[in-house]
């Protein structure tokens, strides 16, 4: 197995900022089933990318989606 690339995400404070409306990032709401899923803030609140909204306190933390692995560097 060999390493394509490397990612560092960083966590932003949901509190403290918000993504731009509509724009799929990784969410962290740790007291949820799955505590790192795919969702977006819609402008007035946070759902999953299947549509299902976050109660606004779980949502602790958000970080842009990761590029995934670049080929021919």
């Amino acid at each position: 197995m060999s390493v394509l690339d490397e990612e560092t995400i960083q966590w932003i404070d949901a509190a403290e900022q918000l993504p731009d409306a509509d724009t799929t990032v990784l969410v962290f709401a740790p007291e949820s089933s799955e505590p790192c899923w795919l969702g977006y803030f819609d402008g007035e609140g946070w759902d999953s990318v299947e549509g299902m909204p976050y109660e606004p306190s779980r949502v602790k933390a958000w970080a842009s989606m990761l590029r995934g692995p670049v080929r021919g560097q």
